[in-house]
Protein backbone atom coordinates (compact mmCIF):
# COMPACT_ATOMS: atom_id res chain seq x y z
CA UNK A 1 0.00 0.00 0.00
CA UNK A 2 1.02 3.66 -0.53
CA UNK A 3 2.08 4.67 3.16
CA UNK A 4 2.15 8.10 2.53
CA UNK A 5 -1.90 8.07 1.20
CA UNK A 6 -2.44 5.71 4.20
CA UNK A 7 -0.74 7.83 6.95
CA UNK A 8 -4.03 7.42 9.07
CA UNK A 9 -4.53 4.32 9.61
CA UNK A 10 -3.50 4.07 13.09
CA UNK A 11 -5.04 7.51 13.48
CA UNK A 12 -8.45 6.68 12.00
CA UNK A 13 -8.46 6.04 8.48
CA UNK A 14 -9.59 2.78 6.86
CA UNK A 15 -6.27 1.04 6.43
CA UNK A 16 -4.68 -0.65 4.28
CA UNK A 17 -7.70 -12.77 1.84
CA UNK A 18 -5.43 -15.32 2.63
CA UNK A 19 -8.41 -18.92 1.49
CA UNK A 20 -6.53 -21.81 1.12
CA UNK A 21 -6.50 -24.34 -1.39
CA UNK A 22 -8.23 -27.91 -1.13
CA UNK A 23 -11.50 -29.53 -3.02
CA UNK A 24 -13.80 -27.70 -0.73
CA UNK A 25 -17.05 -27.09 -1.27
CA UNK A 26 -17.90 -25.35 1.56
CA UNK A 27 -21.72 -26.61 1.91
CA UNK A 28 -22.12 -25.65 5.53
CA UNK A 29 -21.66 -29.18 6.64
CA UNK A 30 -19.96 -28.29 9.88
CA UNK A 31 -20.52 -24.78 11.22
CA UNK A 32 -17.54 -22.96 13.83
CA UNK A 33 -19.39 -21.25 16.95
CA UNK A 34 -16.98 -18.55 18.53
CA UNK A 35 -13.76 -20.71 17.56
CA UNK A 36 -15.19 -23.91 18.54
CA UNK A 37 -14.98 -27.09 16.04
CA UNK A 38 -18.92 -28.40 16.44
CA UNK A 39 -18.75 -31.61 15.43
CA UNK A 40 -16.57 -33.26 17.80
CA UNK A 41 -16.31 -33.16 21.13
CA UNK A 42 -12.65 -33.17 21.48
CA UNK A 43 -11.94 -30.03 20.08
CA UNK A 44 -10.91 -27.07 22.12
CA UNK A 45 -10.19 -23.29 21.68
CA UNK A 46 -7.29 -22.34 22.62
CA UNK A 47 -7.74 -20.22 25.56
CA UNK A 48 -4.48 -18.13 25.16
CA UNK A 49 -6.50 -15.97 22.86
CA UNK A 50 -6.60 -13.20 25.03
CA UNK A 51 -7.21 -9.62 23.35
CA UNK A 52 -7.99 -10.32 19.65
CA UNK A 53 -11.78 -10.46 17.92
CA UNK A 54 -11.37 -12.00 14.21
CA UNK A 55 -9.41 -15.23 14.65
CA UNK A 56 -9.84 -18.07 16.93
CA UNK A 57 -7.62 -21.24 16.89
CA UNK A 58 -9.30 -25.04 18.03
CA UNK A 59 -6.94 -28.34 18.70
CA UNK A 60 -8.86 -30.74 16.78
CA UNK A 61 -7.21 -34.06 17.47
CA UNK A 62 -4.53 -34.23 14.33
CA UNK A 63 -5.22 -31.04 12.80
CA UNK A 64 -5.97 -27.32 14.47
CA UNK A 65 -8.80 -25.15 13.14
CA UNK A 66 -8.05 -21.55 12.44
CA UNK A 67 -11.41 -19.64 12.12
CA UNK A 68 -10.97 -15.96 10.19
CA UNK A 69 -14.26 -13.77 11.50
CA UNK A 70 -16.19 -11.01 9.63
CA UNK A 71 -16.04 -8.12 11.00
CA UNK A 72 -18.79 -6.63 8.56
CA UNK A 73 -21.45 -9.95 9.62
CA UNK A 74 -21.37 -9.80 13.40
CA UNK A 75 -18.16 -12.06 13.45
CA UNK A 76 -19.00 -15.05 11.16
CA UNK A 77 -17.00 -17.18 9.88
CA UNK A 78 -15.60 -15.70 6.76
CA UNK A 79 -13.05 -18.59 6.31
CA UNK A 80 -11.72 -21.83 8.57
CA UNK A 81 -8.45 -23.87 7.98
CA UNK A 82 -7.62 -26.79 8.94
CA UNK A 83 -3.68 -26.55 9.79
CA UNK A 84 -2.38 -29.87 9.33
CA UNK A 85 1.60 -31.18 9.28
CA UNK A 86 0.85 -34.35 6.78
CA UNK A 87 -1.03 -33.67 3.68
CA UNK A 88 -2.33 -37.45 4.44
CA UNK A 89 -4.38 -36.40 7.20
CA UNK A 90 -7.96 -36.24 6.63
CA UNK A 91 -9.96 -32.72 7.53
CA UNK A 92 -13.67 -31.61 7.74
CA UNK A 93 -14.57 -30.32 3.75
CA UNK A 94 -16.01 -26.79 5.16
CA UNK A 95 -12.43 -25.46 5.44
CA UNK A 96 -9.09 -25.21 3.70
CA UNK A 97 -6.39 -27.43 4.73
CA UNK A 98 -2.88 -25.93 5.03
CA UNK A 99 0.26 -28.27 5.60
CA UNK A 100 2.61 -26.27 7.95
CA UNK A 101 5.11 -24.65 7.84
CA UNK A 102 4.52 -22.49 5.29
CA UNK A 103 7.88 -22.26 3.55
CA UNK A 104 7.18 -20.20 0.69
CA UNK A 105 4.87 -16.99 1.31
CA UNK A 106 3.71 -13.82 -0.40
CA UNK A 107 2.46 -11.14 1.58
CA UNK A 108 -0.08 -7.96 0.28
CA UNK A 109 -0.09 -5.50 3.19
CA UNK A 110 2.69 -4.26 4.98
CA UNK A 111 1.46 -4.49 8.23
CA UNK A 112 2.42 -8.11 7.87
CA UNK A 113 5.96 -7.48 7.31
CA UNK A 114 6.45 -7.10 11.34
CA UNK A 115 4.76 -10.19 12.45
CA UNK A 116 6.81 -12.18 9.84
CA UNK A 117 10.12 -10.67 10.77
CA UNK A 118 9.59 -11.33 14.84
CA UNK A 119 8.97 -14.35 13.81
CA UNK A 120 12.03 -14.97 11.97
CA UNK A 121 10.77 -15.88 9.37
CA UNK A 122 11.48 -12.86 6.40
CA UNK A 123 13.40 -15.70 4.61
CA UNK A 124 9.80 -17.23 3.31
CA UNK A 125 8.51 -14.19 1.66
CA UNK A 126 8.78 -14.92 -1.95
CA UNK A 127 6.21 -12.20 -2.96
CA UNK A 128 5.23 -8.67 -1.40
CA UNK A 129 2.98 -5.96 -2.88
CA UNK A 130 4.20 -3.01 -3.35
CA UNK A 131 7.64 -4.05 -2.64
CA UNK A 132 8.92 -0.32 -3.21
CA UNK A 133 7.56 0.74 -0.03
CA UNK A 134 8.88 -1.75 2.09
CA UNK A 135 11.18 -0.81 5.08
CA UNK A 136 12.02 -3.91 6.77
CA UNK A 137 15.94 -4.08 5.50
CA UNK A 138 16.15 -8.01 5.61
CA UNK A 139 13.49 -8.20 3.07
CA UNK A 140 14.45 -4.89 1.25
CA UNK A 141 18.09 -6.83 0.50
CA UNK A 142 15.73 -10.09 -1.01
CA UNK A 143 13.84 -8.09 -2.78
CA UNK A 144 17.12 -6.62 -4.23
CA UNK A 145 18.98 -9.68 -4.73
CA UNK A 146 15.48 -11.02 -6.65
CA UNK A 147 14.62 -13.58 -4.02
CA UNK A 148 11.21 -11.68 -3.34
CA UNK A 149 8.78 -10.24 -6.33
CA UNK A 150 6.39 -7.61 -6.56
CA UNK A 151 3.21 -8.46 -6.86
CA UNK A 152 1.10 -5.30 -7.59
CA UNK A 153 -0.59 -3.07 -5.32
CA UNK A 154 -2.22 -4.27 -2.41
CA UNK A 155 -5.41 -3.17 -3.77
CA UNK A 156 -5.15 -4.10 -7.27
CA UNK A 157 -3.11 -7.57 -6.70
CA UNK A 158 -0.78 -8.95 -9.74
CA UNK A 159 -2.26 -12.15 -10.87
CA UNK A 160 -0.24 -13.23 -13.04
CA UNK A 161 2.97 -12.67 -11.29
CA UNK A 162 0.88 -13.89 -7.67
CA UNK A 163 0.28 -17.20 -9.73
CA UNK A 164 3.29 -17.87 -11.24
CA UNK A 165 5.54 -17.79 -7.72
CA UNK A 166 6.03 -21.36 -5.97
CA UNK A 167 3.97 -19.94 -3.03
CA UNK A 168 2.55 -22.38 -0.69
CA UNK A 169 0.66 -19.50 0.83
CA UNK A 170 -0.88 -16.46 -0.29
CA UNK A 171 -1.50 -13.43 3.13
CA UNK A 172 -4.11 -11.21 2.01
CA UNK A 173 -6.06 -8.46 3.47
CA UNK A 174 -9.75 -9.01 3.64
CA UNK A 175 -12.11 -5.73 3.08
CA UNK A 176 -16.07 -5.87 2.78
CA UNK A 177 -15.81 -5.78 -1.17
CA UNK A 178 -14.93 -8.73 -3.53
CA UNK A 179 -11.65 -8.93 -4.83
CA UNK A 180 -11.67 -10.58 -8.79
CA UNK A 181 -7.73 -11.04 -8.70
CA UNK A 182 -7.94 -12.96 -5.19
CA UNK A 183 -10.91 -14.71 -6.67
CA UNK A 184 -8.80 -16.31 -9.39
CA UNK A 185 -6.15 -17.17 -7.68
CA UNK A 186 -8.71 -19.13 -5.87
CA UNK A 187 -10.41 -20.74 -8.26
CA UNK A 188 -6.78 -21.88 -9.73
CA UNK A 189 -6.08 -23.36 -6.31
CA UNK A 190 -3.41 -21.23 -5.17
CA UNK A 191 -3.85 -21.19 -1.02
CA UNK A 192 -5.05 -17.67 0.05
CA UNK A 193 -5.18 -16.87 3.95
CA UNK A 194 -7.36 -13.86 4.71
CA UNK A 195 -6.34 -11.87 7.44
CA UNK A 196 -8.45 -9.73 9.28
CA UNK A 197 -5.99 -8.05 11.91
CA UNK A 198 -6.62 -4.00 10.85
CA UNK A 199 -10.25 -4.26 11.79
CA UNK A 200 -9.49 -5.17 15.59
CA UNK A 201 -10.44 -2.71 17.88
CA UNK A 202 -7.95 -3.28 20.64
CA UNK A 203 -4.58 -2.34 19.57
CA UNK A 204 -3.49 -5.18 21.61
CA UNK A 205 -6.00 -7.28 19.89
CA UNK A 206 -4.33 -6.42 16.57
CA UNK A 207 -1.24 -7.04 17.60
CA UNK A 208 -2.14 -10.57 19.06
CA UNK A 209 -2.04 -11.61 15.29
CA UNK A 210 1.56 -13.06 15.58
CA UNK A 211 -0.54 -16.01 17.30
CA UNK A 212 -2.14 -16.30 13.85
CA UNK A 213 1.03 -16.07 12.01
CA UNK A 214 2.96 -18.53 14.35
CA UNK A 215 0.47 -21.16 13.53
CA UNK A 216 1.06 -21.32 9.79
CA UNK A 217 4.69 -21.12 10.38
CA UNK A 218 5.05 -23.60 12.67
CA UNK A 219 5.92 -20.83 15.26
CA UNK A 220 3.69 -20.61 18.27
CA UNK A 221 5.60 -21.33 21.29
CA UNK A 222 7.51 -18.24 19.92
CA UNK A 223 4.38 -16.31 19.12
CA UNK A 224 2.90 -16.89 22.65
CA UNK A 225 6.08 -15.89 23.87
CA UNK A 226 6.66 -12.62 21.90
CA UNK A 227 3.12 -11.63 22.66
CA UNK A 228 3.05 -12.28 26.34
CA UNK A 229 6.38 -9.92 26.48
CA UNK A 230 4.53 -6.83 24.74
CA UNK A 231 1.66 -6.88 27.16
CA UNK A 232 3.93 -6.73 30.35
CA UNK A 233 5.34 -3.77 28.67
CA UNK A 234 2.29 -2.28 27.22
CA UNK A 235 0.55 -3.03 30.78
CA UNK A 236 3.86 -1.53 32.96
CA UNK A 237 3.84 1.59 30.88
CA UNK A 238 -0.17 2.24 31.06
CA UNK A 239 0.88 1.92 35.08
CA UNK A 240 3.57 4.17 34.74
CA UNK A 241 1.22 6.59 32.60
CA UNK A 242 -1.69 6.32 35.21
CA UNK A 243 -0.20 8.44 37.83
CA UNK A 244 -0.06 11.82 36.27
CA UNK A 245 -2.00 14.50 37.12
CA UNK A 246 -1.39 17.09 34.03
CA UNK A 247 -2.75 15.33 31.13
CA UNK A 248 -1.49 17.32 27.90
CA UNK A 249 -4.50 17.60 25.32
CA UNK A 250 -3.83 16.04 21.55
CA UNK A 251 -4.83 16.88 18.48
CA UNK A 252 -4.40 13.90 15.64
CA UNK A 253 -3.76 13.78 11.58
CA UNK A 254 -3.60 16.45 8.95
CA UNK A 255 -6.31 17.22 6.31
CA UNK A 256 -6.33 14.74 3.72
CA UNK A 257 -7.90 16.29 0.24
CA UNK A 258 -10.11 18.67 2.30
CA UNK A 259 -11.34 16.23 5.23
CA UNK A 260 -9.56 15.71 8.44
CA UNK A 261 -9.90 12.30 9.59
CA UNK A 262 -9.54 12.32 13.41
CA UNK A 263 -10.11 9.28 15.66
CA UNK A 264 -13.42 8.38 16.97
CA UNK A 265 -13.62 8.51 20.48
CA UNK A 266 -14.18 4.41 21.08
CA UNK A 267 -11.26 3.68 18.45
CA UNK A 268 -7.98 2.41 19.56
CA UNK A 269 -5.95 5.04 18.88
CA UNK A 270 -8.12 7.70 21.12
CA UNK A 271 -8.10 4.80 23.49
CA UNK A 272 -4.26 4.65 23.51
CA UNK A 273 -3.88 8.80 23.87
CA UNK A 274 -5.83 7.85 27.27
CA UNK A 275 -3.64 5.66 28.12
CA UNK A 276 -0.45 7.50 27.73
CA UNK A 277 -1.71 10.13 29.77
CA UNK A 278 -3.28 12.77 27.22
CA UNK A 279 -6.28 14.53 27.48
CA UNK A 280 -8.66 13.60 23.80
CA UNK A 281 -11.50 15.84 23.08
CA UNK A 282 -13.63 13.20 21.50
CA UNK A 283 -12.68 10.22 23.83
CA UNK A 284 -15.24 7.87 24.86
CA UNK A 285 -17.85 10.09 22.37
CA UNK A 286 -18.53 6.11 20.30
CA UNK A 287 -17.47 5.13 17.35
CA UNK A 288 -14.39 2.64 16.78
CA UNK A 289 -13.09 4.47 13.21
CA UNK A 290 -12.27 7.88 11.98
CA UNK A 291 -14.53 10.69 12.22
CA UNK A 292 -14.34 13.25 8.73
CA UNK A 293 -14.15 16.50 9.85
CA UNK A 294 -14.18 19.80 8.06
CA UNK A 295 -11.15 22.29 9.04
CA UNK A 296 -13.87 25.07 10.62
CA UNK A 297 -14.55 22.10 13.04
CA UNK A 298 -10.93 20.83 13.63
CA UNK A 299 -10.17 24.56 14.47
CA UNK A 300 -12.85 25.21 16.98
CA UNK A 301 -12.29 22.16 19.15
CA UNK A 302 -8.67 21.49 18.95
CA UNK A 303 -6.94 24.72 18.13
CA UNK A 304 -5.58 25.20 21.15
CA UNK A 305 -4.38 21.59 22.14
CA UNK A 306 -0.95 21.43 23.48
CA UNK A 307 0.47 18.33 21.22
CA UNK A 308 -0.07 17.84 17.71
CA UNK A 309 0.58 13.57 16.56
CA UNK A 310 0.40 11.81 13.01
CA UNK A 311 0.96 14.30 11.04
CA UNK A 312 1.84 13.34 7.49
CA UNK A 313 4.36 16.27 7.10
CA UNK A 314 8.35 16.49 6.86
CA UNK A 315 8.89 19.56 8.49
CA UNK A 316 6.58 22.86 9.86
CA UNK A 317 7.22 24.22 6.91
CA UNK A 318 5.22 21.53 4.82
CA UNK A 319 2.13 22.24 7.07
CA UNK A 320 2.29 26.12 6.43
CA UNK A 321 2.60 25.49 2.83
CA UNK A 322 -0.08 23.10 2.53
CA UNK A 323 -2.75 25.27 4.43
CA UNK A 324 -1.15 28.89 6.68
CA UNK A 325 -4.17 28.39 8.80
CA UNK A 326 -2.97 25.31 10.25
CA UNK A 327 -0.17 27.63 11.91
CA UNK A 328 -2.27 29.05 14.04
CA UNK A 329 -2.84 26.11 15.95
CA UNK A 330 -1.39 26.54 19.37
CA UNK A 331 0.53 23.05 19.32
CA UNK A 332 2.35 24.77 15.75
CA UNK A 333 3.45 27.53 17.46
CA UNK A 334 5.10 26.37 20.23
CA UNK A 335 6.63 23.35 17.95
CA UNK A 336 4.92 20.19 19.64
CA UNK A 337 4.50 18.72 15.90
CA UNK A 338 5.35 15.12 15.76
CA UNK A 339 5.02 12.91 12.72
CA UNK A 340 5.56 8.90 12.79
CA UNK A 341 8.19 9.32 9.99
CA UNK A 342 11.57 8.52 12.03
CA UNK A 343 12.10 5.05 10.95
CA UNK A 344 11.43 5.34 7.25
CA UNK A 345 12.84 5.27 3.49
CA UNK A 346 13.14 7.75 0.91
CA UNK A 347 10.69 6.00 -1.90
CA UNK A 348 8.58 5.76 1.24
CA UNK A 349 8.74 2.89 3.68
CA UNK A 350 7.89 3.41 7.29
CA UNK A 351 8.76 1.19 9.69
CA UNK A 352 5.36 2.24 11.69
CA UNK A 353 3.27 0.05 9.44
CA UNK A 354 5.14 -2.51 9.93
CA UNK A 355 6.82 -2.98 13.36
CA UNK A 356 4.06 -0.77 14.59
CA UNK A 357 1.47 -3.00 14.12
CA UNK A 358 3.30 -5.26 16.09
CA UNK A 359 4.46 -3.48 18.76
CA UNK A 360 1.65 -1.29 20.39
CA UNK A 361 3.99 -1.46 23.39
CA UNK A 362 6.70 0.45 21.20
CA UNK A 363 3.64 3.46 20.12
CA UNK A 364 3.00 3.75 23.62
CA UNK A 365 6.27 4.37 24.67
CA UNK A 366 6.67 6.99 22.34
CA UNK A 367 3.33 8.64 23.05
CA UNK A 368 4.75 8.67 27.04
CA UNK A 369 7.92 10.01 26.32
CA UNK A 370 6.34 12.81 24.10
CA UNK A 371 3.35 13.81 26.80
CA UNK A 372 5.44 13.08 29.79
CA UNK A 373 9.39 12.93 29.07
CA UNK A 374 9.96 13.36 32.58
CA UNK A 375 8.62 9.52 33.19
CA UNK A 376 11.26 8.15 31.29
CA UNK A 377 13.89 6.38 32.42
CA UNK A 378 16.28 6.63 29.97
CA UNK A 379 17.99 8.64 27.01
CA UNK A 380 17.25 7.04 23.60
CA UNK A 381 14.36 9.19 22.72
CA UNK A 382 11.05 7.71 20.69
CA UNK A 383 11.30 5.39 18.79
CA UNK A 384 8.59 5.97 15.77
CA UNK A 385 7.96 9.22 16.37
CA UNK A 386 10.02 12.64 15.74
CA UNK A 387 9.42 16.60 16.30
CA UNK A 388 9.18 18.57 13.09
CA UNK A 389 11.72 21.69 12.70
Amino acid sequence: MHMKNNIAILFGMVLSCMVCSCTNENNGKEKSDGGFRAKTGEAVRDSSISHARYFAVSECGNYTAVDVKDPWNGGAVAATYYVVYNDSVQTPSDGYKIKVPVKNIALNSCSHIGFTDMLGCIDKVIGMSSAKYVYNSNLRRRIAAGDCVDIGDSFALNFEKTATLPVEAVMVTLYNNPDKNIDRLIQTGIPVIYNVEWMEPDILGRAEWIKFFGVFYDRRQEADSIFNDICKRYEALAKKASSVEYRPSIIAGMPFKGTWYMPAGDSFMARLFETAGGSYKYAGSGGTGSLPLNLETVMADFSECDVWLGTDAASLAEIENSDARLTSFKAFMDGNVYNQRKRSTADGGNDFWETGVARPDLILQDLIRILHPGLSDDSTGTFFMEKLK
